[in-house]
């Protein structure tokens, strides 16, 4: 749906308003959140704002002959990291402010940096990148430095090669963190070069891409569970829960055994909309044929939801702090084995 509209009550600014139906699985989950966050706050949730949750609605004022619906909606999967591109260039290089109040000048300043801000990663990767003991804050520093030198080159090729080389040159033998005894700047080089690896930078989280093209956050891959000897990958364990029948969302977390204070396995799922009510013997029985035989989960609990930051991320700290409640299912109370295979 591709609508024209009017933003504003004064102006009245021509835009577009595109309008996507999602699966109903998605609009679901998204009056799941919804209610849940309602109920939190002691609050009604209206049939309109029940209604909204089956679209996407996103708005633009650039004309159809220009972006289409689907150019559009691809531009709105990637607007978190467009927003936070944008936050970085006010913050670091304040493309958003200017000492002169005329718009010629602002305009020829708002460019200036903006070309400043796209070449200096670039300088970066070309220059100091592969030195683990790199201090990008000096880096900047030294490009800010050059900055006349460069721009009055542009135009001619020649010039502009030799100021960039010289830019190069400064970046390489420079820019290195201070040396300090008492509080090291880096002690594990090895792991920056590691972390940053192919000019890219691994955080260690999991995800995956919907049926939307979202990428969503799943977990730390590196997010293991001791249990007794055995190192199990939380995110392993999620992912076979997550491909039984009936389970939505699935966190799982170290808890302590009441009896020797050994590390146990903790699952937290939240049922599907219409699932029917969870059999934990059957779950087991679907565990032990999928994954090892240490990392069964021990405990079950059915909850409505699990804690999330505003970004998503499910905060296992807090599962990890509740540890077991009353209405925790424990394998060994009902006589349960998992046999070494």
């Amino acid at each position: 749906m591709d609508l024209a509209v009017a933003l504003g009550e004064a102006h009245r600014l021509p835009a577009r308003l595109l309008a996507v139906r999602v699966p109903q699985a998605v609009a679901e989950e998204r009056r799941r959140r919804v209610r849940a966050v309602a109920r939190k706050k002691g609050r009604m949730v209206s049939a309109r704002r029940l209604a909204l949750a089956a679209w996407t609605l996103l708005v633009t004022n650039v004309s159809s002959d220009r972006w289409t619906g689907r150019a559009a909606r691809m531009r709105g999967r990637a607007r978190w990291q467009i927003a936070l591109l944008f936050t970085l260039w006010k913050s670091h290089g304040r493309v958003d402010e200017s000492r002169s109040l005329k718009p010629w000048r602002i305009l020829c300043e708002v460019y200036a940096k903006l070309l400043a801000m796209v070449g200096q990663p670039w300088l970066f990767l070309v220059s100091c990148w592969a030195y683990p003991h790199r201090s990008l804050t000096k880096a900047a520093q030294t490009v800010q430095k050059h900055a006349l030198h460069v721009a009055s080159a542009f135009g001619r090729l020649p010039s502009l090669v030799m100021a960039i080389t010289t830019v190069k040159r400064c970046l390489a033998a420079g820019c290195r963190m201070n040396r300090r005894k008492k509080h090291p700047n880096n002690g594990m080089p090895e792991r920056t070069v590691d972390t940053w690896r192919n000019f890219w930078f691994h955080t260690g989280d999991a995800g995956r891409i919907d049926e939307r093209g979202y990428l969503c956050y799943i977990d730390r891959i590196k997010d293991t569970i001791r249990r007794r000897g055995e190192n199990i990958s939380s995110y392993e364990v999620e992912a076979v829960l997550l491909e039984y029948p009936g389970i939505a969302e699935v966190a799982a977390v170290a808890v302590k055994a009441d009896e020797d204070g050994e590390d146990e396995v903790l699952v937290c799922l939240v049922l599907a909309v219409g699932a029917e009510r969870l059999d934990p013997v059957k779950l087991l029985d679907f565990c032990v044929e999928r994954m090892p035989y240490f990392a069964v989960p021990r405990y079950i609990e059915v909850v409505e939801e699990i804690p999330k930051t505003p970004s998503q991320k499910i905060q296992k700290n807090k599962l990890r702090e509740r540890g077991l409640s009353a209405s925790t299912w424990d394998r060994e109370s009902v006589g349960y084995r998992v046999r070494r295979r």
